[in-house]
């Protein structure tokens, strides 16, 4: 991030063959480039910034990423082999619940992405102003405050309310209000876990740093996969979006992680890699270039 060039210094001019690519299509297209991408950390792992990366660029976690990727087409498969069967009278309920499952995945593909991103630029991540931690001064300012006058206010709210038989603050509402605070206060004291951050605070992340080119992909877009990934909490009134959507939606996804492959680091010439792995990245780039013009 820092010290790589901006992913935005070109924009992606998609051709008609990547306008017309469907569903089935796309999501082929996507296991293989989180495929790639996921082989390309693996082999840069050794390089990244701190050992601290090192638990969340584990081939457990890479795997677990890549079974993401190629699970990403099961459900809208099969429903597919849902529709062929005439007797089926749940159809539409079949495809209602298939669509939660898609949107599901595809957001956790794509906060995936952004996590093994962030993983390797360890450095970027700590140094970001973004996160908003509290300096050590701040801290100690509210701790005391909490276990001072303000504690000592909220004790005598109770001891009024209980005098004169107020249903309002009782001792067991002011514990449980002062432990919540003191849970924001140590909280905001330390930076967030990467494997902690929600796919909202992500994105918040990558705009507010410019790390995603806003000409290229909209914030909105964007948070319209998280949105439709909430749709799994199914007793809310929400809309999930359409298959037509979940394509349009998953290609972005798919120029996320071809953006993202371009951001890391080329390999050094000491490394020594399967040649399956550069018969697939020249294959790639060859698929790209179908896909796209890239212009200033």
């Amino acid at each position: 991030m820092s010290n790589q060039p901006l992913e935005t210094v070109f924009l992606k001019e998609q051709s008609k063959d990547f306008l017309e690519l469907k569903l089935e299509e796309t999501h082929y297209w996507i296991s293989r480039y989180a495929n790639h991408l996921a082989s390309t950390v693996q082999i840069l792992e050794p390089l990244a910034y701190s050992r601290e990366v090192s638990s969340l660029l584990s081939n457990e976690t890479l795997n677990r990423y890549r079974g993401v990727s190629y699970s990403l087409s099961f459900p809208y498969k099969n429903y597919k082999r849902e529709e062929f069967k005439e007797e089926n009278k749940n159809l539409k309920a079949l495809e209602q619940g298939f669509l939660v499952q898609s949107w599901s995945n595809l957001g956790s593909l794509l906060e995936s992405t952004f996590q093994l991103f962030l993983s390797f630029y360890y450095r970027d991540y700590i140094n970001s102003t973004h996160w908003n931690v509290w300096n050590e001064t701040t801290v100690s300012q509210l701790q005391e405050a909490l276990t001072g006058k303000f504690s000592d206010i909220l004790k005598d709210i109770v001891k009024d309310n209980q005098e004169k038989k107020i249903e309002g603050v009782t001792s067991k509402i002011r514990k449980s209000f002062e432990k919540k605070v003191k849970k924001v206060i140590a909280d905001k004291s330390v930076m967030p876990a990467i494997d902690a951050i929600t796919l909202s605070d992500l994105i918040q992340f990558y705009f507010g740093e410019s790390v995603i080119n806003q000409q290229e992909y909209s914030k909105a877009s964007v948070e319209t996969i998280n949105k439709y990934r909430n749709s799994i909490h199914s007793f809310k009134n929400r809309h999930i979006g359409t298959w037509a959507e979940l394509n349009e939606y998953s290609k972005i996804v798919l120029m996320l992680i071809i953006g993202i492959l371009h951001r890391l680091p080329d390999l050094p010439d000491e490394i020594e890699c399967e040649h399956n792995y550069f018969a697939e990245e020249r294959a790639l780039s060859q698929q790209e270039y179908k896909w796209f013009d890239y212009i200033l």
